[in-house]
């Protein structure tokens, strides 16, 4: 289990809007794309594929109830981009 403090979750959401989307969806690599762009910018951190998927997944099931982490989401507006982008 990776933990994500506020700062990660929102570099992390920032990375995944900044990847080109195709038609409806990210097309096949979205995932190594956003992977490379986070760990430059949170070196160190490194979560994997399967942990930022599982990140990503659980703001999306958690977006309803505007916290994360225990603690208020300051970048709702990002989350809800998110939430869209990944019906």
């Amino acid at each position: 289990m990776v933990l994500w403090s506020n700062d990660e979750e929102q570099v992390l959401l920032e990375c995944l809007l900044s990847v080109p989307r195709v038609g409806e969806g990210y097309g096949s690599g979205w995932i190594q794309r956003v992977e490379s762009m986070f760990n430059t910018r949170v070196p160190g951190k490194n979560p994997g594929q399967v942990g930022i998927f599982c990140k990503l997944r659980n703001m999306k099931r958690e977006y309803g109830s505007g916290h994360l982490n225990n603690k208020p989401l300051r970048n709702i507006q990002l989350l809800g981009q998110l939430c869209r982008s990944m019906d």
